[in-house]
């Protein structure tokens, strides 16, 4: 808890977020992120693993599977194929039945 308590009063001291308690149960805080704070998250970097996804779907097919391969190769040699990366790559709810990335 003093964690979080000590990032959210850095982020309130920068005024991109303010608290609010709740009116029926004070212990409760809400938080809220103000405008600066929204166009300060809507001017962030896009994150390397979207960065990476993106420019790998403008890839030609073959080359794509050719990486596809050679990852699957690096994954074989390190002996991870039981570990599931997915929750790490891929935001909740976009993963198909069989694990791979649901087409928007």
């Amino acid at each position: 808890m003093s964690t979080i308590n000590g990032i959210i009063d850095r982020l309130e001291t920068r005024k991109l977020v303010k608290r609010r308690r709740d009116n029926s149960d004070r212990r409760r805080v809400w938080l809220e992120v103000t405008e600066s704070g929204r166009k300060l998250a809507e001017s962030a970097p896009i994150l390397l693993q979207d960065r990476l996804s993106n420019a790998l779907r403008r890839l030609p097919v073959l080359e794509q599977a050719a990486i596809a391969l050679s990852l699957e190769r690096v994954v074989a040699l390190i002996r991870a194929e039981g570990i599931d990366a997915s929750p790490n790559l891929v935001p909740d709810g976009q993963l198909t039945e069989r694990g791979e990335e649901a087409s928007p």
